[in-house]
This record gives structure tokens, sequence and C-alpha cells, in this order.
């Protein structure tokens, strides 16, 4: 057996397939339809791609493996030149992958500075607020000194409730950028063993039974990142926990 599976190109274009869509999540919304049309235009041809290359890769091997499962006996003497072509591929696939996480990453890290500094403003104006209540603690007759107090102590508890959302935003921010440092992590973990086990064994003449243990140890990376994917989501995302409670019917 070969170091080509044909489950494993559509599984990796799908998870490009996600990590495109969730960096055009992260742009704003916007109310211009001309910019809607714009984004779902773009959506659905990322789509129309995924699924052709897929198409065009079971329509040109997959009655092959039906009937034979080696690749020496189905390419012949362009063997090398396809597990080069295909493993090439896919670790250009892995890049782009990595590379559209990383924008995400950036994207979320500029919005957290962007948060910060209010942030900071926001605490300020409350310290200010904290001192300036400790001298008011002595009778003012003075009217326009009095209102200047009560308009100063109305415009600073203003303030507060912003500092806890904030202070919100900035752990939703922070959360948000661990969970996809997870999420790279784990892709890289399933996807480069069997990477470099196919360049490994692409000039061979042919497989010994490390290879095969190799194989059978990088398929499964393979098939269990998908099968992670969920419980990170649910480890890690609030939201997606509540909703998982509200299908189950579990309202505490």
């Amino acid at each position: 057996m070969e170091a080509v599976d044909p489950r494993e190109k559509p599984i990796t274009n799908k998870t490009l397939w996600i990590c495109i869509e969730r960096f055009i999540a992260t742009f704003p919304t916007v109310t211009n339809p001309c910019r809607k049309m714009s984004i779902i235009g773009m959506t659905v041809a990322l789509y129309v791609i995924c699924v052709g290359l897929v198409l065009i890769y079971f329509l040109i091997y997959g009655n092959f493996w039906s009937t034979a499962c080696n690749i020496q006996g189905i390419l012949g003497n362009y063997r090398k030149t396809f597990l080069r072509i295909y493993q090439s591929t896919k670790l250009i696939i892995v890049f782009v992958i990595v590379l559209t996480y990383s924008g995400v990453l950036f994207r979320v890290y500029k919005s957290w500075r962007r948060i910060q500094p209010q942030l900071g403003n926001t605490i300020h104006v409350r310290q200010a607020f904290r001192r300036s209540s400790v001298t008011m603690t002595t009778v003012q007759t003075d009217f326009s000194t009095y209102y200047n107090d009560n308009s100063s102590q109305g415009h600073s508890s203003t303030q507060l409730p912003r500092v806890g959302k904030s202070k919100t935003r900035v752990m939703k921010t922070m959360k948000m950028a661990i969970t996809l440092g997870i999420l790279i992590l784990v892709l890289l973990i399933a996807a480069l063993p069997k990477i470099v086990i196919g360049l490994i064994v692409m000039n061979e003449p042919s497989l010994t039974p490390a290879h095969l243990v190799g194989i059978q140890i990088s398929d499964l990376f393979i098939y269990l990142n998908p099968l992670l994917d969920p419980i990170i989501y649910v480890l890690r995302i609030d939201t997606f926990r509540e909703r998982l409670k509200f299908k189950c019917g579990n309202t505490d």
C-alpha cells in the first residue's frame, strides 16, 4: 500500500475551505448590499473550487481504487512524478491553511490592540473618580462646585459599565486567539506526519513494515482531526456549550 489515500485530499481541501471561511468571518459586517454580494460570491467561488478539485480527483483515480491498491500498477513509471506532485500539493495546502489561520490570529491581535487603549482610558477615568470621591467628603456650600462634582460623578458612573464590557471583550479576544492556536497545532499534528512519510517513501522501491506502521499511525492522526475539533469547540467556546445544552434539552 502506497502512502496515498484517496480520502485524504478531500479532508485537506475541507480544512482549507473551513479556515478560509473563518478568515472571511473576521471582517466586520457591512450594510452595503454590493459588499455583501462580493463576500457571498467569494465564498461560493471558493466552495466550487474545492468541490471541483475533489470531483476531478475522484473521476481520475476513483475507479482504480476499487480494483487495485498498488499505485505502482496504476501509474507505472510515472509513480515518482505523481507522488512528488501529490505530496507537494498537500504541503502547499497545509501551508496555505496555516497562513490563513495566521491571518485570523493577526486580525484578532489587531482587534485586541484597539480594545486595550479604550480599556486603559476607562480604567484611568475610574481611578480618577475614586481619588476625587475622597476629597468630596467635606461639605461644599458653593453651588457651582457642587454641580460640577455631581456632573463628574454621573459621567464617571456611566464609565463603570464600560470597563466591564471592555474587559469582557479583551478576555473573549484572547480566548479566541488561544482557541485558534490550538486548532492550528492540531491541524499540523494531524497533517504533517502523513506528508513527511509520503516524502520519505517516495523514492523507496517497496514499503517496509516500518513504513506501513508509520502510514497507519499518520492515517489515524488525519481521521482524528475532525473528531478533535468539536471537542475543542465544546471546551473553549461558551456559546457552543450553551447551544449544545439547549439542543439537548438541558435547562440547568
